[in-house]
């Protein structure tokens, strides 16, 4: 026990110098702050109304005066703040004077230009004050009209304000960097020698100053929550490697360390990236209003398009947020929280299951850091479909049950718990129902028909838990839905719609795959090569490289296990439903909606991808140094790949 506390002090220690050495060197390559007016003003903006668009253009008017407050911010250098801003009359009506003052005293006064213009304020130096107040002062505002009341100033596109050379971090920032720094330290210490320890709390360090030294970050209230976040992700970590070992009744071996300090970590910088200030919201809000509605006792709810095309909105997500709600206001932040929670544990859930199920505690290492690094989960959860992210979790989860547990005859609270997964995977998402239950059956007929004679047991229970689970959710919510199913005929043609099908949020992940709602579908082989292209983008070209070779292997051993015909289970699932999407009809009009389904099947296989991925990743380790070499470099481009999308929900890409 003593080592244990000396190593968790050392290690602390040097967490916390890394922390904050970190953010001051992150702080010095990019010390700007930049307010885009694109998204709901943060606190340290007042006088500002909503944003608004006007064809590409994105601006908030100001009120008759409008403030920047940047509390505790280094005023010991010299800082240059520009402001991008238009009158935005009408025509006839003479531009107003624009006084920016700084600290009360005014710098700069002109006339609002026509068009977008750059005005720069140069912020003296103050060593007595921290903080910066910026204010917009227009001499006479605009009433557009009895339909709109507001007193309006100017159209502000961007603020930003940079240091001159030696500014430093705020000071508040750098309290929380060597805070969280030192608990990751002490949580890493646990698992892991001094060394490694001391080690993973540096790269941590480096990692979590993106995030706090990016975009307005340092000077919100965002900061304030970030020691919170580092500890509740820290306790798990000691708890569990405490828990596994007294279980066990021996140390936890590296790989299993690893796996715990690598979960705590990735879960503690996807909320980093998740609620930072800069994160756009886009859908989010929409899910916190059926969490409010779930809480009124409002339960079933569909979700309308525009094309006349309605689909049930299961409320899975919801019920699970709901025990957490009164601890906070913030029911965006919320349901994020839980989505990232069930994904790392999703993630975590592969190790045990690899090891157990191959003996091979590098290969579940592996898959472990590859679920983090996957493209299309960035995509899901940055674009706020938090109930497809949430049922996609929930889907590995069930499927990393019916592999890791023995369900043996008569078993039955394993086979209820199974039940108990598999039904909430059902009822998080409409697109999750039909692949995980084709991919649980499949998975019960391959145990009954390939498995060893002991796997029959388990196949029924499989089979029984997934029958019930769908019948359950189709009894308890779905098939109260059925004037809703209809509307689907429309997506063959079959029905005349006169409104125009809404943009996809899946032209956000086929980038230059063609036009998804071209007048006319695509020809076959037009639709087989995006299938093709859809699946590479979604897990990125190296795992893709990694899976084919783990396919190789697995093929030639012959993996019969239930965890091999698991893999087998989530690609015939994949096949099915790939080809489903490129051989139905479907009007030319909701082909962008067949193009989406295609990336929500890809999602859905993410797992079983993972797992082949990791086999070759682990074959190729031990295949001799050039194979380890290639390895190595596969799992750094997949790694940088992942973090390029991680940076990208906070614009620091």
């Amino acid at each position: 026990m003593i080592s244990y506390v000396r190593r968790a002090l050392a290690a602390a220690l040097a967490g916390a110098l890394a922390g904050a050495a970190s953010l001051v060197v992150a702080f010095r390559l990019h010390p700007a702050v930049t307010m885009e007016m694109d998204r709901d003003a943060p606190r340290i903006l007042s006088g500002f109304y909503d944003p608004e668009q006007y064809r590409d253009e994105t601006f908030a008017w100001s009120s008759p005066r409008a403030d920047v407050r940047l509390p505790d911010l280094d005023r010991h250098v010299e800082w240059q703040c520009v402001v991008r801003f238009r009158g935005g009359r009408p025509g006839g009506v003479a531009q107003p004077k624009v006084d920016l003052a700084v600290d009360g005293i005014t710098l700069v006064s002109v006339t609002a230009p026509d068009l977008y213009q750059d005005v720069n304020v140069i912020v003296p130096p103050r060593p007595r004050q921290g903080g910066l107040e910026l204010t917009i002062v227009t001499d006479r505002p605009f009433v557009p009209g009895p339909a709109d009341t507001r007193r309006l100033g100017v159209q502000v596109d961007r603020i930003a304000c940079r240091p001159g050379a030696g500014a430093l971090p705020p000071r508040r920032g750098l309290a929380v960097a060597a805070l969280a720094g030192a608990a990751f330290g002490a949580g890493f210490a646990i698992v892991a020698t001094l060394t490694w320890s001391v080690a993973a709390a540096a790269a941590l360090a480096v990692a979590q100053a993106i995030p706090l030294s990016t975009g307005q970050a340092l000077y919100t209230r965002y900061v304030d929550g970030v020691p919170w976040i580092a500890i509740w992700t820290v306790v798990p970590l000691v708890l569990g490697a405490l828990a596994i070992e007294r279980l066990t009744r021996r140390p936890l071996d590296r790989a299993a360390g690893f796996v715990l300090a690598y979960s705590a970590a990735a879960a503690y910088l996807l909320l980093l990236a998740l609620l930072h200030p800069d994160k756009s919201i886009i859908d989010a809000v929409f899910h916190a209003h059926r969490l409010e509605w779930v809480l009124g006792g409002r339960y079933f709810f569909t979700q309308p398009m525009p094309s006349g095309v309605s689909f049930p909105y299961a409320i899975a997500l919801y019920v699970a947020a709901a025990p957490f709600a009164s601890l906070t206001r913030d029911h965006v932040a919320l349901l994020r929280v839980v989505v990232c929670a069930w994904q790392v544990i999703a993630g975590l859930l592969l190790y045990p299951a690899i090891a157990r199920s191959w003996g091979d505690r590098f290969a579940g290492a592996v898959a472990v850091a590859l679920f983090t690094l996957v493209p299309i989960a960035y995509i899901v959860v940055g674009n706020a479909n938090l109930t497809n992210a949430f049922g996609q979790s929930a889907a590995t989860i069930a499927m990393l049950a019916a592999v890791a547990w023995p369900l043996r005859a008569r078993d039955f609270l394993q086979a209820g718990g199974l039940f108990v997964l598999a039904s909430i995977a059902f009822l998080s998402h409409v697109s999750t129902f039909p692949l995980l239950f084709v991919s649980l059956t499949g998975l019960a007929v391959l145990c009954s028909r390939l498995g060893a004679p002991a796997e029959r047991s388990a196949a029924r229970a499989i089979f029984i838990a997934t029958v019930a689970a769908a019948a359950f959710a189709v009894v308890a919510y779905y098939g109260r839905f059925g004037e809703v199913y209809k509307s689907l005929d429309r997506l063959r043609g079959r029905v005349e719609v006169t409104a125009p099908a809404p943009p996809s949020s899946a032209a956000l992940v086929i980038g230059d795959i063609g036009d998804a709602s071209a007048a006319a579908v695509p020809p076959l082989a037009r639709r087989v090569a995006t299938a093709v292209v859809l699946s590479v983008k979604a897990i990125g070209w190296p795992m893709a490289v990694l899976m084919v070779v783990g396919a190789w292997r697995l093929w030639k051993e012959g993996a019969r296990d239930r965890l091999g015909l698991a893999v087998l289970a989530w690609f015939a699932a994949y096949l099915m439903f790939v080809a489903f999407g490129i051989f139905a009809p479907v009007d030319a009009r909701f082909y962008r909606y067949t193009v989406e389904f295609l990336d929500r099947v890809n999602y859905a296989v993410v797992p079983g991808a993972v797992v082949v991925a990791a086999r070759g990743a682990a074959w190729g380790w031990r295949a001799g140094v050039a194979a380890r070499v290639a390895v190595t470099a596969l799992l750094v481009a997949a790694a940088w790949i992942g973090v390029e999308h991680w940076a990208g929900w906070f614009g620091a890409a």
